[in-house]
């Protein structure tokens, strides 16, 4: 059986694509034409398979010259997913989380949106930490716009220059079964912890 998303992960992707003229125009008529279905039939809390996400992200790799292009559209379109997640007072509270918050809360956001794969915290430092997601075979790209979900969230907590990597994913391995995704950022006062 096939794994299911939250509603809003397709609706936001599609209107991701719609919003950025690159994409926008690479895009096959048959694309636009699933967006417009999906704008008028997907309800953003309900459950949906994830098969909707994942055609819409196949659809942005496809639209990418290389590699590198693909991963920063994919990552982008993640941001785009997570400004929607994330109203105003969530916004708000974002404002007060530090690594070690977000590290504790995380598998559970993910369990929130996505009924299949899990998401752990290996690792965690002053300066990084290490998200495993494990169970996600086939789930093309998502391990990508996760990254982009976890840089929206951790620069909203006023983190700096965050920065996230996934070796397990590429092109040819678009779905891996397990992928670490290595996440770094600037240590700063947020972050630093008080002398004992």
């Amino acid at each position: 059986m096939e794994g299911m998303v939250k509603g809003y992960l397709i609706l936001t992707s599609g209107k991701f694509i719609s919003e950025d003229a690159t994409l926008r125009a690479r895009m096959p008529a048959e694309i636009h034409e699933t967006i417009a279905d999906h704008a008028a039939t997907i309800k953003p809390r309900e459950w949906y398979p994830r098969g909707g996400a994942i055609l819409l992200w196949r659809a942005i790799a496809a639209a990418g010259d290389d590699e590198a292009t693909v991963n920063d559209s994919l990552i982008r379109c993640g941001e785009y997913i997570a400004n929607y997640a994330t109203g105003t007072f969530l916004k708000l509270l974002l404002k007060l989380l530090t690594p070690r918050m977000f590290a504790r809360k995380f598998p559970d956001l993910w369990a929130h949106d996505h009924d299949r794969g899990v998401a752990e915290v290996k690792s965690l430092d002053d300066t990084r930490m290490l998200i495993v997601f494990n169970d996600i075979e086939g789930f093309d790209h998502v391990s990508v716009t996760a990254q982009g979900f976890i840089r929206f969230a951790l620069r909203a907590s006023g983190l700096k220059s965050v920065s996230t990597r996934c070796p397990d994913w590429s092109l040819t391995t678009p779905g891996p079964r397990e992928a670490n995704v290595e996440v770094t950022w600037q240590q700063n006062e947020a972050t630093v912890k008080p002398a004992s």
